[in-house]
This record gives C-alpha cells, structure tokens and sequence, in this order.
C-alpha cells in the first residue's frame, strides 16, 4: 500500500488486527505496543511529508481521536529500584549459575525480556 493511500479506516483496521496479535513470547501484544506502532508511521509519514511525497500525516488526527476516547490509553506503570541491602541479600541467596545475570539486570536497568532475549552472535 502507498503511504499516500493510507486513510484512518486503514489505521483502525491495524489497529484491530495487531491487538489479536502475539510477542515473541507468546504473550498478548500490549497497548504500548500498537502506540508505538502508531508513532513509528507517524515519523515514516512526517518524514515523507518534508520530502513532498505525501500532503498530510492522517496518523496523528487517529491518535488524537482514540486517545479523546480513551481507547489508547496506558496503564500506570510502577517503577521501583533496589535499595543496597536488598541487593546484597538477593545476591547473598541465589544460586551461583544466574548471579551473573542478576548483577547485569540491577547495573544496566534490562527488562526480562530484554535480557534473556539477547542473543551471543559469535
């Protein structure tokens, strides 16, 4: 399809098809997922715009109308931080074979899947 062509019936029906979609992990794929999605085509959009390829971005009225409905909105999220004798402790009593991994998640801030989903290319 052409950039040009692409019309908010187009936005909503991706919409619905990527919300029955599925992670790498099998897990159901997630608001903040189909909004980045959104975001990512709005770039693509805003960049072919200033190249004079298309005359409008119909990405960003979509977004404005499903977040006024409420539809695209996130959950809170929650972030809580380790303090020293936490750490301390859950290093003090996990098995030797993924302490490595656990120091690496604390130092660098990886998420789960982040981690475990990198991959050694040698």
């Amino acid at each position: 399809m052409k950039l040009a062509d692409i019309s908010s019936k187009d936005l909503s029906t991706f919409e619905t098809e990527r919300r029955k979609g599925r992670t790498r992990e099998g897990r159901r794929v997630s608001v903040v997922t189909v909004k980045r999605d959104h975001a990512c085509l709005s770039s693509i959009f805003s960049s072919a715009e200033e190249w004079e390829w298309v005359t409008r971005n119909p990405v960003l009225p979509y977004i404005r109308a499903r977040a006024k409905k409420g539809v695209m909105v996130e959950n809170d999220s929650r972030e809580r931080y380790l303090d020293h004798d936490e750490e301390r402790l859950g290093l003090f009593h996990m098995p030797d074979t993924i302490r490595e991994a656990y120091v690496l998640a604390i130092d660098t801030g990886l998420r789960a899947e982040e981690q475990w989903g990198l991959r050694n290319r040698t």
